[in-house]
């Protein structure tokens, strides 16, 4: 299997000069686990925000998410994968890396996110 056959092709994105708060509310509305964080100009990469980034980074220090900006508290660079890369390389990748997702690009575009939930999805379906 490869990368595009397992991947989430709808990926939300967010403003680097957004608030955690903002990030929070997408989060929980879409009801996912992660965010993109766009570029801040055309020198700067993709960043990503997951929830255990917003818990250990903003609320466990008692920060106020409303005054954080997205940028400050986005994990960069985000490790991406070709969209043809076998899946067992990237279980193999994500585990080395300790992460629980990649993007998957297409060109130069991101098309999409591999994370271990489309895993244990594509197991209980086969």
């Amino acid at each position: 299997m490869q990368a595009y056959e397992l991947m989430t092709k709808s990926i939300e994105s967010i403003r680097p000069d957004a608030t955690v708060q903002e990030v929070m509310k997408l989060l929980a509305r879409k009801m996912i686990r992660s965010v993109l964080v766009e570029p801040k100009g055309p020198k700067d990469g993709f960043g990503v925000i997951a929830v255990r980034d917003i818990v250990n980074k903003v609320l466990a220090q008692k920060l106020d998410p409303k005054k954080i900006k997205a940028g400050a508290v986005a994990t960069k660079p985000v490790i991406c994968v070709k969209k043809d890369m076998d899946t067992d390389q990237i279980l193999g990748l994500m585990k080395n890396y300790n992460i629980a997702r990649v993007f998957v690009t297409d060109g130069e575009s991101i098309v999409g996110v591999v994370a271990y939930l489309d895993f244990i999805r594509a197991a209980v379906t086969k």
